[in-house]
């Protein structure tokens, strides 16, 4: 049997004491960024930090079905509305990469490839995966697009204060018993499986969501899992993100701090009007918009969302368009603007 890896264990008891710290207090989705900040201070102060991928798919399973029992029918019946957001977020990519792009590129002096794929709103581990093939600085990528997702995640749920929407957390019943549980947790867990073996971006997690959403929406399964599975899920995925931030100093992070602020700050700005349209256009929330929208990573919105109990599945669906169109645009991008790497 395989010993336990101290590292691993040292990573996880830090997002506990992080998650914990934050999530008792109140905080919406405090256990989530709680965890995060703590793992990521730990690793830019030279702390050997990391997290098993067995243990981040578990982590992946675990809030992904927890996250469908907050489909009600309330939801179901705004599904012809979604269009409209959708059609918001498309346009939203080309103008948040456009102005960020040239900020990155007129201001911070950045060469194309490196602006193009730090402006890019979301699909952090897709864009460091094709980085290495082109021109671009792959470290100043990786530490502004980690960013763009870590202050999401901080300041997010403090947007629910500032706008004056209060975070009420939903009530659930447990799960109605045995039969329930034994059909959510084996549709559930078949359901992500399947996604992830066909390609399915985040497939552990939108599996188990979709699976998980559509019996809850049908009145198959009653009831919301217990509350600690989707704990567990908040902290690993918060240890996750802190772990992003390993090989990185402060100094490091110093040199680049005032570029990554501004150029999340210049995206967020456009998504929180794009949200706003949206909202106008539908009568949705604000906030639920904003999430839906914000340019961060499609796990991290995704279960933030439902740490704030902002329809999950809303916000999913929005994700998950932008994150396949960055996918399958990004590498013609990169050919027609002639960014690939000149050494290879």
């Amino acid at each position: 049997m395989a010993r336990p890896d101290p590292i691993v264990i040292r990573s996880l008891a830090l997002g506990a004491i992080g998650g914990t710290g934050l999530g008792l207090l109140g905080i919406p989705g405090g256990w989530l960024a709680g965890a995060m900040l703590v793992v990521a201070i730990a690793a830019l102060s030279g702390v050997e930090v990391a997290i098993a991928p067995w243990l981040r798919d578990l982590g992946f399973l675990a809030v992904g079905i927890s996250m469908g029992s907050g489909v009600t029918p309330e939801t179901i019946a705004q599904l012809p509305s979604w269009p409209v957001t959708l059609t918001l977020v498309v346009l939203s990519i080309p103008l948040i990469v456009g102005v960020v792009m040239v900020f990155l590129m007129r201001i911070a002096g950045w060469n194309r490839a490196t602006a193009m794929l730090s402006s890019m709103p979301g699909a952090l581990s897709f864009l460091l995966a094709i980085a290495p093939q082109t021109d671009a600085d792959v470290p100043r990528v990786a530490i502004v697009q980690t960013m763009r997702v870590a202050i999401l995640v901080a300041v997010l749920p403090l947007a629910a204060l500032w706008l004056s929407e209060p975070v009420q957390p939903m009530v659930f019943p447990p799960l109605g018993g045995t039969d329930d549980a034994i059909l959510l947790y084996g549709a559930g867990i078949g359901g992500a499986i399947l996604a992830h073996l066909l390609g399915v971006p985040g497939g552990l997690l939108i599996g188990g969501l979709f699976v998980s959403a559509v019996l809850h929406g049908t009145g198959l399964v009653l009831g919301r899992p217990p509350e600690w599975v989707a704990i567990f899920g908040f902290i690993t995925l918060g240890v996750l993100i802190g772990t992003r931030f390993a090989g990185s100093r402060w100094r490091e992070l110093g040199e680049v701090l005032w570029v990554s602020l501004a150029s999340f700050a210049l995206g967020i700005a456009i998504a929180i009007l794009m949200a706003m349209v949206g909202a106008w256009l539908t009568g949705f929330s604000v906030l639920k918009l904003i999430v839906a929208f914000a340019p961060g990573g499609l796990e991290a919105m995704i279960v933030l969302a439902f740490a704030m109990d902002l329809d999950p599945a809303f916000v999913a669906a929005h994700h998950l368009v932008r994150f396949l169109l960055i996918a399958l645009c990004a590498p013609f991008v990169i050919r027609s603007f002639g960014l690939s790497s000149r050494k290879s």
